[in-house]
């Protein structure tokens, strides 16, 4: 039976304190503001881009020819006049020889026809011999002559042809797989036999709205956005730890979409960058501009425009008309229908009306904070005058 009777104490006191608890009605537009100020900002251009060789050359035959050997690893990196791959060259050195042969028998004819014409010469001086006979003679010494001037364009020909049996790196980069191998015969309409791309320096390739690229030039102090610095974020999204800058600017904005390409140029010593990769562009404009930055999120945008709700010191909204065409991190940039110390609303916009009243979001948690404070005073002292009253009871219902 005492058992009961405190436990039926103890029942009343949860029920007591459960009754101490209230709901509150929630205000119709309860809003969190930001002030307006003028910040100063590092502008960005942002777009997207693709990683590009400075020079990407496609090694081919000249001439005909079974491909004896390449002298090269795949993936490799090679240097500007390396040994790629060797043609067949045993027919070329023959024609070399060939043609060489071909001169010697042509200046033979032209020395001694050359020796005809000088006898020539002085017999027609004495008229020993016609007119006619040494026209004859001279014109025999000319085509002599431009016999020899054949076959030594023929030997240099042959010379050029044996050349091109042993085919060299243009540029220097890296190579890429074989196309041909060895022992195929190749022609100059045989295709790519491999690729070589030269890595350092890289070259990112980008595109710019016509607005993006007159505020470059707006920004920068040289016609050619030489002063402009390029930052991409690679994709894993980490920053490419060295900035580049921009080497090439196209001379017309494309019609279609209204955009002009650019190409940035990026030190790549540890070839992280490789071509056929896309990067994230930022393009920063090195001029600090002082800008009116307002939170995204307390701006409304429509079909007539971007508007937003100011809130004065007797927290009354009223809705102003904006101009704010530009983002940053986040922020829309305001350039028009805004003053700096104005509170612009946050929050609770779609409960806002122009014009009506609201309740601040900081000064609802700081009344709600003081509400809680004087309402587990008053918990303590209350269950602390209950608490007493049970002792009480207990140790008299404990002494019977």
């Amino acid at each position: 039976m005492k058992k009961i009777l405190i436990l039926s104490i103890l029942l009343v006191m949860a029920s007591i304190s459960g009754c101490g608890k209230n709901q509150n009605t929630m205000p119709q537009a309860i809003v969190d503001t930001k002030e307006v100020k003028i910040e100063q900002i590092i502008e960005e251009i942002e777009s997207t881009g693709r990683i590009n060789a400075e020079y990407d050359v496609s090694v081919v035959a000249r001439i005909d020819g079974y491909l004896e050997k390449k002298f090269f690893e795949e993936g490799s990196f090679v240097k500007k006049g390396d040994l790629l791959f060797q043609i067949e060259p045993y027919t070329y050195a023959a024609k070399v020889n060939e043609a060489a042969a071909n001169l010697r028998n042509a200046e033979a004819s032209l020395k001694d026809s050359s020796k005809n014409l000088i006898r020539a010469e002085q017999l027609v001086k004495d008229d020993y011999i016609s007119r006619a006979d040494y026209d004859g003679t001279l014109a025999v010494r000319d085509r002599d002559r431009a016999t020899v001037d054949s076959a030594k364009a023929a030997l240099t020909q042959a010379r050029i042809n044996y050349g091109y049996t042993k085919i060299y790196s243009p540029i220097a980069g890296k190579i890429g797989r074989i196309y041909i191998t060895a022992g195929n015969y190749v022609t100059p309409s045989s295709g790519t036999l491999a690729t070589i791309v030269s890595l350092e320096p890289i070259m990112v390739d980008f595109s710019l709205k016509s607005k993006q690229y007159l505020a470059l030039k707006k920004s920068s102090k040289t016609d050619d956005l030489s002063d402009i610095s390029i930052e991409i974020t690679l994709s894993d999204d980490s920053i490419y730890p060295q900035r580049g800058k921009i080497k090439f600017i196209n001379n017309t904005i494309d019609e279609t979409s209204g955009t002009v390409e650019v190409r940035a140029e990026f030190n790549n010593e540890k070839n992280l960058l490789v071509p056929g990769d896309f990067v994230a562009v930022k393009a920063y404009l090195d001029t600090p501009k002082n800008v009116m930055l307002v939170p995204q999120e307390a701006v409304v945008q429509t079909e007539n425009g971007k508007y937003l709700y100011v809130i004065d010191k007797d927290k009354i909204a009223h809705k102003k008309d904006v101009v704010a065409d530009e983002d940053y991190k986040g922020n829309w940039i305001v350039t028009e229908g805004l003053e700096e110390g104005e509170q612009v609303a946050v929050t609770g916009l779609q409960y806002m009306v122009d014009g009506g009243k609201v309740t601040l979001q900081s000064e609802l948690k700081a009344q709600h904070a003081q509400e809680s404070e004087i309402q587990e005073v008053g918990k303590q002292s209350f269950f602390h005058k209950v608490f007493k009253k049970i002792k009480k009871a207990v140790k008299k219902i404990l002494g019977k």
